[in-house]
């Protein structure tokens, strides 16, 4: 066990060239590491260390990502960079301190991110894929709304969406994406989740909210992470009025989103003014994904279908850049949508995977949806 200020040597013992932020570490050389917290990263101080474990200035969290990623890789030559986001992220545990959560994986927040859109502050969620810390690679980005729903059963509404968990078991066949979830205002949700005003509903604030993410979270996030900020590997996805929010965004904002999940859409809100929209706007290349449960209801499914009819006339076609699941027996909430999600990210991430030191998504093994495929 190391102590917290100690000054101890480590030594490259992989037989290979090992980089620390940047600096090459030979093969048998010794560095200075002073730890600022107590360190015990295998657990199993009878295990040899293999490679640079530490440099001045690591976070115990930090040293301890070194230590899974060895164990994950099972090897003893890991390539790997510090990085450090700008300040005001905090690791998820540490900002929820002292309280339960289900999250898995890396999951950061930003607190109180201000909108000047909106007038109102909100905490910023981010989950970053499993090979983040170790690789120079960049990821594509999707934005996703009613972000207390997306990783943690204690913050959800009835239960999450399980995202972290979803990607974690995804990164395995090479589907990788950083996730940025924005969690809703509460009552102030219709409103900012709706571009168009409804009489008995209220609604109106949606381009102002688009324009919060567009504006001031995108700029934010691409310029804290190694995202690939380009529209074709930025998309938006969501459900109910998130899902209506993000059929409009793909289309209000065609240079920022290059796809999109609209997931059992709110499609009736102010008298179904989206089909106008939609109707009268440019096509917009890219990719959309359209889903409803059998068990919403007829008027759901009606009007999802309809407005997959309408896609479809103005060139969207399956399985090219629209893809249409009425999913079977599911009904409107978190653990429906959250059953559907791989299959959805495979869809709209296909062409859209880690660049650089990672490369592309490899060829992904096909994962259908649950229900019928338009």
């Amino acid at each position: 066990m190391a102590i917290a200020g100690e000054q101890i040597l480590l030594m490259n013992t992989s037989g290979h060239v090992c980089y620390l932020e940047g600096e090459a570490v030979a093969p048998g050389e010794f560095i200075t590491a002073v730890l600022d917290s107590e360190f015990d990263p295998l657990a199993a101080p009878q295990r040899r260390l293999a490679g640079p474990w530490g440099v001045s200035g690591w976070t115990m969290d930090e040293l301890k990502r070194v230590a899974r990623e060895i164990r994950t890789r099972r090897t003893d030559h890991v390539v790997w960079h510090k990085q450090r986001p700008t300040s005001g992220w905090q690791e998820y545990a540490t900002r929820h301190l002292g309280r339960p959560n289900t999250v898995v994986g890396n999951v950061m927040v930003l607190s109180g991110l201000y909108s000047p859109q909106l007038n109102n502050k909100r905490d910023i969620l981010i989950y970053l894929p499993p090979s983040y810390e170790a690789s120079n690679a960049r990821y594509p980005v999707i934005y996703m709304h009613d972000g207390q729903n997306l990783f943690d059963d204690h913050t959800s509404y009835v239960c999450e969406w399980r995202v972290d968990e979803t990607l974690e078991a995804a990164s395995q066949m090479g589907l990788e994406a950083i996730v940025v979830g924005i969690p809703n205002m509460g009552e102030r949700r219709l409103d900012e989740y709706s571009p168009f005003i409804d009489k008995k509903h209220g609604g109106g604030k949606g381009a102002d909210y688009l324009s919060f993410l567009v504006h001031t979270i995108k700029p934010r996030i691409d310029q804290d992470f190694r995202t690939r900020p380009e529209r074709e590997h930025t998309g938006i996805i969501g459900s109910s009025m998130g899902g209506l929010i993000s059929l409009y965004g793909y289309f209000r904002h065609c240079d920022i989103f290059g796809f999109a999940g609209i997931l059992s859409p709110s499609l009736w809100f102010a008298n179904r003014t989206i089909f106008n929209l939609v109707e009268y706007a440019h096509h917009v290349p890219g990719k959309l994904y359209l889903d409803a449960g059998t068990d919403e209801g007829i008027t759901m499914l009606t009007d999802v279908r309809r407005m997959r009819d309408l896609l479809v006339r103005k060139g969207y076609r399956s399985p090219g850049n629209l893809h249409y699941v009425e999913a079977v027996d599911a009904g409107h909430c978190e653990a429906a949508w959250g059953q559907r999600l791989c299959s959805i990210l495979q869809f709209l991430l296909a062409d859209s995977g880690p660049s650089t030191a990672l490369g592309a998504v490899p060829g992904l093994a096909a994962v259908p949806a649950v229900g019928r495929h338009a």
